[in-house]
């Protein structure tokens, strides 16, 4: 020994574990911007974690803050990156013909760090209710329709009362 603090018994050597909890991040990678209500719509999601294959479990859920519902929850099991699709059945519009929703996507389960297991997007839902036209041109041509159909409606019971009468 050069210094009568140093040991050499164990030539200096020594091992030491440190152990490192465990972390997934979410990323969103496929989403819709527009879908109709109650149509099935096609998320992508990447899954990376510092978890090796088999040690860990969670879950994904997709959930519609708009109306408060869970549109889908899958259970996965984690390796150091995964990708999967869910097809999700889009939520009911509470009043409008259409609206936009807000879509979280979370995973819970074996994780130590929530801050990177969260996202959200926004997502317009159309009704599937026929609507009537927006635009102006559509409109004039809309509020034209109504008018012959009454016109035609009108002239067809004049004529029926006139085949009583004679």
């Amino acid at each position: 020994a050069t210094h009568e603090w140093e040991d050499v018994g164990l030539n200096n050597c020594a091992e030491t574990t440190i152990e490192i909890d465990p972390d997934v991040k979410l990323e969103v990678v496929e989403k819709p911007t527009t879908v109709t209500e109650g149509d099935a719509f096609s998320l992508v999601l990447n899954i990376v974690s510092n978890v090796e294959p088999g040690e860990g479990t969670g879950w994904v859920s997709v959930i519609d803050k708009t109306t408060n519902t869970l549109l889908k929850r899958v259970g996965v099991s984690l390796e150091p990156e995964k990708t999967i699709e869910l097809e999700v059945k889009a939520p009911k519009n509470p009043s409008s013909s259409q609206q936009y929703h807000t879509i979280a996507i979370q995973f819970t389960g074996y994780d130590m760090y929530e801050a990177n297991n969260k996202q959200e997007f926004a997502l317009l839902v159309k009704s599937n209710l026929p609507q009537p036209p927006t635009t102006i041109v559509g409109q004039q041509l809309f509020w034209a329709l109504i008018v012959v159909v009454m016109i035609i409606a009108v002239v067809a019971l004049a004529i029926k009362t006139m085949k009583h009468r004679l």
